[in-house]
């Protein structure tokens, strides 16, 4: 069954042939499957590059050693890698360097602002006041508010010593309309807001004269009257003395601060703008409190004068 006769040259020609021939074709998929997996080499544009050595054309030598063709693709990719480093430093261009060749401009340094930070720490510190409890010190800066006020006019207007009542009666006052004060200029600032600025600050300044400065003022000149110990009738007349005279020369101030507060002021802050103004303002009411009572003092001793004097009767009783 089995032929003992020597295998032809021929044929073993033929299987080495076919050996060597398979050892070409799997050598490059040997050399893949045991060095690292890897991307071919490719151009910034994403083009795949030509290996130096391509795998068609791979000799009998070449794929017999399969470490060959692995050192080879390594090679390219590394060519490649220096290729493009070198590419992108030519390219690139250092910050540090040209700022390096940028001199600065010699500039003589002006006046610092440190010295404003002391002054702005009051007001931040009322800020905080105001943001905790609103009512208390709103309450406090009105009473500082009408004892300055009043102690200026009865400085101004009268050449007599100090009256302390007059100052508690301003501290009454004062202390009783905080509050209302403080939330009417709160219900001003967050309502009649219109797409329009100049709008919105008129319409308040109209609201703010019409209504509140009348009613303000009236309070205030009726507190001064019935707290001296005046009667209804007397305090009657010193509003009508008084109020019209106000009201008319509040126009002349008011609306120029109302518009300033609601335009550059903070909400937080307005109270203590206000407050500053309304000293001033204070100062001119009580003034004009004080004219008030010396003229209706004035006319009750004319009419006392001008009162008939009955004299005693000294007639002799009838027998």
């Amino acid at each position: 069954m089995f032929s003992n006769q020597p295998t032809p040259a021929s044929d073993r020609l033929s299987e080495q042939r076919a050996l060597i021939s398979g050892a070409s074709t799997s050598a490059p998929a040997r050399s893949r499957n045991l060095s690292t997996p890897s991307r071919e080499p490719r151009s910034p544009n994403n083009v795949v590059l030509p290996l130096l050595s391509r795998e068609h054309d791979v000799s009998r030598k070449e794929a017999t050693d399969m470490n060959t063709y692995t050192l080879a693709g390594r090679g390219n990719r590394l060519l490649l890698r220096l290729r493009l480093n070198g590419q992108r430093r030519l390219n690139s261009t250092k910050p540090e360097d040209k700022a390096k060749d940028v001199t600065p401009p010699t500039t003589i340094p002006g006046p610092g602002m440190g010295w404003i930070e002391p002054l702005k720490e009051p007001f931040r510190a009322y800020g905080r006041m105001q943001h905790r409890s609103p009512y208390m010190t709103q309450l406090s800066t009105t009473l500082i508010i009408y004892f300055l006020g009043d102690l200026s006019a009865q400085k101004v207007s009268s050449t007599e010593p100090y009256e302390p009542s007059r100052g508690l009666r301003a501290l009454v006052i004062g202390g009783i309309s905080s509050i209302p004060n403080y939330k009417w200029f709160m219900f001003l600032g967050n309502h009649f807001n219109y797409k329009s600025h100049v709008a919105s600050i008129a319409t308040k300044i109209v609201i703010n004269q019409t209504f509140f400065t009348p009613c303000f003022n009236t309070y205030f000149f009726g507190m001064q009257s019935l707290l001296s110990g005046q009667t209804l009738a007397q305090t009657k007349q010193r509003v009508i003395d008084t109020v019209p005279t106000s009201w008319r020369n509040s126009w002349k101030l008011w609306p120029a601060v109302t518009a300033f507060s609601f335009t550059f002021v903070a909400p937080q802050y307005r109270s203590v703008f206000a407050g500053v103004i309304a000293i001033g303002w204070q100062t001119y009411l009580s003034w004009l409190n004080m004219q008030a009572q010396k003229e209706e003092d004035e006319k009750a001793r004319v009419s006392a004068a001008a009162a008939p004097v009955t004299a005693p009767s000294t007639a002799l009783p009838a027998a």
